[in-house]
């Protein structure tokens, strides 16, 4: 069993992705991180020099990995959702999240953030609510279910999907530090 976060670009999936794995035990990965590891460029240096083409092909082979192993927090990418090989993936060893935030916040977010290339070449602030009204339906589909992050600080959030899937979700025991079953 994993728990998928998904999401458009700064949802905080990879904020609260850390915390719930540092409160389950469990491994935090990020798809993002992990192509650009892979690459070794990053992603805005790698669609710049070889297309979107070259890095989904990179992120569909990463999520393959990442979903065939077990008790790991995986955040995805934004438009990881966009290929229905991801969501089987994802679904079939899975709880998948999306974390659904409004487009002011992703605007704020984006802010000044140069680290995240453009996807209709508009810059990522102007086109977080065109890019975030086509991809609803994918999310949607992709999700076990949703959760409106909306005015919650990222401790509230790994809370909140603490307590709906604590009885999916099986904690790794730390001797020394005692059990980290999540708090309902």
């Amino acid at each position: 069993m994993n728990l998928i976060l998904i999401g458009y670009r700064a949802a905080g999936k990879t904020t609260v992705g850390r915390l719930l794995a540092r409160r389950l035990g469990w491994t935090f990965l990020d798809t993002d991180e992990l192509i650009e590891a892979r690459d070794g460029r990053t992603i805005a240096r790698m669609v710049e020099q070889e297309g979107w083409d070259h890095f989904r092909r990179l992120e569909k082979e990463v999520v393959a990995e990442v979903s065939a192993l077990s008790r790991q927090v995986i955040a995805t990418g934004g438009g990881a959702v966009l290929d229905p090989d991801n969501v089987a993936a994802l679904r079939a060893r899975g709880r998948v999240v999306w974390l659904e935030t409004d487009v002011d916040t992703i605007r704020r977010r984006l802010q000044g953030d140069d680290g995240r290339p453009s996807l209709t070449g508009q810059g990522t602030v102007n086109e977080a609510a065109r890019i975030l009204a086509e991809r609803r339906p994918a999310y949607d589909r992709a999700a076990h279910w949703r959760l409106d992050t909306a005015g919650l600080d990222p401790e509230s959030i790994a809370e909140t999907i603490l307590s709906r899937e604590a009885g999916l979700l099986r904690p790794i025991r730390n001797k020394e530090e005692g059990d980290v079953t999540p708090k309902a």
